[in-house]
């Protein structure tokens, strides 16, 4: 190989180096886990006993149950040394507009970030919503401010759908889940170009028979919550391997001598 042919691929080289975007290896994350009872991991059976994660962890690990441990135990072993670290801010009867604004009883969005840095906060929300009239468009626009909020502090928001409800206590009809709601919710996440954990399709065949604790709302330990763990880090690891949308690389100037090195024949 001649000069010029060397001193060619050196630049092509050295021009893809600083124009291409590589993806350093991810050790460790620190994932904020923001929503409703079923994040806080309370389990209800259909005798009404109440059993799980009973009171509102408030930012605190938890490590004996709940989706959040064995989520930490997934990421560990899909991304290697290093342990994830996922503190749960889950309070029953959350709906999306508490969690959007700080009320006095509530942690509010504005309080889950602030808490500690963070690469992730996983947002699952919604499903008191119907409970209270809140409009399925509302759900989606005070969502849509939380994804805001989240980006505005660095911090990927991944959203998830809200998971099956058979109640019979419902007080609205549980099919308006999956009619109304959800349906925007994944318009949200396309629109917003954020990651999407689908829980209501990977839940809704089996619910009754493996998922649910007993009361038609909330879900068991295992398969329950285990199963949620694992929508929550497919929608990760989809984000980590291949992010959507993709940032474009800087141009690399050349020099002209260098420009015309590159260009002759």
């Amino acid at each position: 190989m001649g000069f010029i042919s060397s001193l060619k691929l050196f630049v092509v080289l050295l021009a893809c180096s600083l124009a291409c975007t590589a993806r350093a290896q991810v050790n460790y994350l620190t994932i904020l886990a923001f929503g409703d009872s079923i994040t806080q991991g309370f389990a209800r059976d259909a005798d009404g006993e109440e059993y799980g994660i009973l009171e509102p962890p408030r930012g605190a690990r938890i490590d004996w149950w709940g989706y959040e441990i064995k989520l930490e135990y997934m990421l560990e072993h899909t991304l290697g040394t290093g342990t994830s670290s996922i503190y749960n801010w889950g309070y029953h009867g959350l709906r999306s507009d508490s969690a959007l604004r700080c009320d006095q009883d509530w942690d509010c969005i504005d309080d889950v970030l602030a808490s500690r840095e963070a690469d992730m906060i996983l947002i699952l929300l919604g499903a008191n919503d119907p409970y209270d009239g809140i409009s399925a468009s509302t759900t989606k626009y005070n969502l849509s401010e939380m994804i805001d909020k989240s980006r505005a502090r660095g911090v990927v928001p991944v959203l998830g759908t809200i998971t099956p409800n058979s109640s019979d206590e419902a007080l609205f009809d549980p099919a308006l889940i999956n009619k109304s709601y959800n349906p925007l919710i994944r318009d949200l996440a396309e629109e917003k170009k954020v990651p999407l954990a689908e829980h209501y399709e990977a839940m809704d065949q089996n619910w009754d028979l493996l998922y649910t604790s007993g009361d038609g709302l909330h879900l068991n330990d295992e398969p329950g919550n285990k199963k949620l763990a694992q929508n929550w880090h497919k929608a990760i690891i989809k984000y980590l391997t291949d992010p959507d949308p993709e940032p474009e690389p800087e141009p690399v100037i050349l020099s002209p001598i260098l420009y015309l090195l590159l260009n002759d024949s």
